[in-house]
């Protein structure tokens, strides 16, 4: 019981907001002096004073007292007697006449201190207030204790400095996930403007280039070569002009165009009229297909009396050169150099052309390595 109590207080004691070491805490041992207290009498060897406070807490000398005093602040203490087993807490301090006076269950407790004895008086509490029981001990703290609590005090004020260190760690972390909140609330607001940027669809400026084909029929303008798989971006109407780019491989059904407003999409081929006034000067007078030519090129029509020489356009920009190769085993087929993709001997191709005269050199390769080519001018006026 008495060391569930010493070890209570002793607990209480160090987590204490400040410890009152140098004053009247510590461990007390003296004697039941009746009313004949002389401090001649105490103990001054630490070794006796440690075995007859041992003695004293077991019982074995009557005459032995040992107290145990905690300082909870500046005008309050409590005080646990050893050998009674008995505690008196929120008993009063006077830190100037340093005297002190409280009351237990049974009993009041009272004394003064002079430094390094206490003088205490306890006294039982009659029915009808009046005292009975009286006794009066005269102890001194043992130097260790004085010592043990001192260090105490430093040690609580190290527990000080580290619980403000906590608190400013907890206060830079609690600042630091609030700004991770921030950065991150801006990062999804900068996600979600681009995610709206790429739902819309992609777009070019047209202001230069003169259309190339028109709309034979209402149809939708597709993201993808395919009437399941792509989403609808706009709806062309019949006679709508656009910039026919390319064909799309290997069956060719489809073809990249670009809308009057720059729109890109991609739309069946069917749907799809060239513009000849557009692509040509004239009306050619010779067949789109030579059965003769090992290359024919389809579109844009050359001009009349210019087959295999040339080709005159109204406005610079992307033109869409389609063809057909009559060469057996063909392996490739290149634009200015560039490889292009063929489908049964048909190829489809785009290329940007400036004002003024413009090279072009179709070449056909078969796997052997032999090479054909058609060489011939593209004039945009």
């Amino acid at each position: 019981m008495i060391k569930t109590l010493l070890l209570s207080i002793l607990f209480f004691t160090a987590f204490n907001f400040k410890i009152f070491a140098a004053t009247i805490s510590g461990t007390y041992y003296g004697e039941n002096c009746g009313n004949s207290c002389n401090p001649d009498n105490l103990l001054d060897d630490p070794i006796e004073m440690v075995e007859g406070l041992i003695t004293g807490i077991f019982g074995f000398a009557d005459k032995n007292a040992s107290f145990f005093i905690d300082q909870v602040n500046e005008k309050t203490i409590s005080i646990l007697h050893l050998d009674k087993k008995m505690l008196f807490t929120q008993v009063a301090y006077d830190p100037k006449s340093r005297t002190f006076k409280g009351l237990g269950e049974k009993d009041t407790i009272s004394g003064s201190f002079d430094g390094d004895n206490l003088t205490i008086t306890i006294q039982t509490i009659a029915k009808k207030d009046a005292g009975t029981g009286k006794t009066k001990f005269l102890v001194r703290r043992l130097p260790q204790s004085k010592e043990a609590f001192e260090n105490l005090e430093i040690i609580n004020d190290k527990l000080s400095l580290a619980e403000d260190k906590i608190i400013d760690l907890e206060n830079n972390l609690n600042r630091t996930t609030e700004k991770y909140k921030d950065d991150t609330k801006k990062l999804n607001e900068i996600i979600a403007d681009l995610k709206n940027k790429l739902k819309k669809p992609t777009k070019i400026n047209v202001d230069l280039f003169e259309s190339t084909s028109t709309i034979a029929a209402n149809v939708d303008l597709l993201t993808a070569p395919d009437s399941k798989k792509g989403k609808k971006i706009i709806t062309l109407k019949e006679g709508d002009l656009i910039n026919h780019l390319t064909t799309i491989p290997p069956d060719r059904d489809w073809s990249l165009v670009t809308s009057s407003k720059g729109l890109i999409g991609y739309i069946k081929n069917i749907f799809i009229i060239d513009n000849v006034s557009v692509n040509n000067t004239s009306i050619p007078s010779e067949p789109s297909i030579n059965d003769g030519d090992k290359i024919n090129l389809l579109e844009p029509l050359w001009d009349k009396g210019k087959r295999g020489e040339q080709i005159t356009l109204n406005a610079p920009g992307i033109v869409s050169l389609q063809g057909v190769i009559n060469i057996e085993n063909l392996s490739a087929v290149y634009l200015n150099d560039e490889a292009v993709d063929i489908s049964n001997g048909r190829f489809n191709h785009a290329i940007i052309v400036t004002e003024g005269k413009n090279n072009v050199v179709i070449s056909a390769e078969n796997t052997s390595g032999k090479r054909t080519e058609l060489q011939f001018i593209i004039l945009v006026n």
